[in-house]
């Protein structure tokens, strides 16, 4: 009885460390998979933009009214074709 629990104390020293470490690395990865989800978001929002942008554009080809020049120069980076 005795035997066993000074084995067992001694187990516990030893995986007392191990449990903090192991602790540690789920906090940060934790902390990683929130910044992660961060950027995913950031990320999806500029896309969105992006498209409603490029959408606009789309809309606007084949207007009469004559584009801004840097709106022109922009359009034309967008929708220029490979040589």
């Amino acid at each position: 009885m005795l035997s066993d629990r000074t084995r067992l104390r001694g187990e516990l020293r030893q995986t007392q460390p191990r449990l903090t470490q192991a602790h540690a690395a789920l906090e940060r990865a934790a902390d990683v998979a929130r910044i992660h989800r961060a950027h995913l978001s950031r990320a999806a929002n500029e896309s969105r933009r992006w498209s409603d942008l490029f959408h606009e554009l789309q809309l606007m080809e084949g207007r009469d009214a004559p584009l801004s020049p840097l709106l022109g120069a922009t359009a034309e980076r967008l929708f220029a074709t490979a040589p």
